[in-house]
């Protein structure tokens, strides 16, 4: 999950999630846990993907995360970083 580093994302996620969470590992699985719930509910119909528009975008965003983050469906700044290249 290290992919942003405005506010060194671990320390970041690990003070804003909503569980509690203080080991950044024990985050890592409850994310993917509860992102593979959230995932099956698109694929049974729970939840419906209109178009690829922004706003659908950020309504997947926010549904698939939910549980885990209270930021999800807003727009961060973020520093992406692929190998040695900031972009």
């Amino acid at each position: 999950m290290a992919k942003y580093n405005e506010f060194k994302n671990d320390d970041y996620l690990l003070t804003t999630n909503l569980l509690g969470m203080t080991n950044f590992t024990e985050l890592e699985q409850a994310e993917a846990f509860t992102f593979s719930i959230r995932a099956t509910q698109i694929e049974q119909g729970a939840y419906n993907i209109m178009a690829f528009s922004l706003t659908n975008f950020v309504g997947l965003h926010r549904h698939l995360f939910q549980d885990i983050y209270s930021f999800v469906g807003q727009f961060r700044k973020v520093i992406r970083t692929f190998a040695k290249y900031n972009i």
